[in-house]
């Protein structure tokens, strides 16, 4: 049986030209991919390219058990002072269903950040702000869950309670989970498999 969700096969990335060499992996169901290297070695290019965000220069990405839906929550950036969005508002952007207000709720009240529902985004904490942005993944039900640089204006509390979130995630429902980070402690604490990804290629277990 084969338990790969995703496979890329000589897969180039970047923006009219590779950023580095083909390269084939694999992402198996249910684990926790980590992904690190230096700036500017494709990490964020790659991840996007897994979600269609952008295309790839050449290879191609398939996924052998069917279609898949993907949450993508991207680094993070400075807030706005006049952003207008309470954190629910954030949250349901998410949504493309009928009960977009209900699942809104549920991920909310799953990662325990209910209480902050009516208090506007860039008002958060950098921990608060991150569980905000991954309720709003998760509204669709993914079946890969992709973060990238989630520690990101976390603090040393706010880490502890993202790597407990992250694991009841993949342990509960399966989902595959993407995780883009220069922060070694995180990954060493959260995933099944490493990589390394830098302009001369993909090192680590593919």
């Amino acid at each position: 049986m084969n338990d790969r969700v995703i496979e890329c096969s000589a897969l180039e990335i970047g923006f009219g030209r590779g950023l580095l060499p083909p390269f084939d992996l694999a992402v198996k169901k249910g684990e926790i991919l980590g992904i690190t290297g230096p700036n500017g070695g494709g990490k964020t290019t790659f991840v996007k390219t897994l979600c269609g965000i952008i295309p790839p220069v050449g290879g191609k990405v398939s996924f052998p058990s069917g279609a898949l839906r993907f949450g993508y929550v991207p680094q993070q950036t400075n807030g706005s002072p006049d952003h207008p969005f309470t954190a629910y508002e954030t949250v349901i952007l998410g949504a493309s269903c009928k009960k977009g207000k209900e699942k809104a709720l549920e991920k909310m009240e799953m990662l325990g950040i209910s209480s902050l529902k009516d208090e506007r985004f860039c008002n958060l904490s950098g921990g608060q702000k991150q569980r905000v942005l991954i309720a709003r993944a998760l509204i669709s039900e993914p079946d890969v869950l992709v973060l990238d640089e989630p520690s990101q204006g976390i603090d040393c509390d706010g880490e502890t309670s993202f790597v407990e979130t992250v694991k009841e995630i993949n342990g509960e429902s399966g989902t595959s989970v993407i995780l883009v980070s220069h922060h070694a402690e995180m990954l060493s604490k959260l995933s099944t498999r490493k990589i390394i990804m830098e302009r001369n290629g993909v090192k680590g277990e593919v």
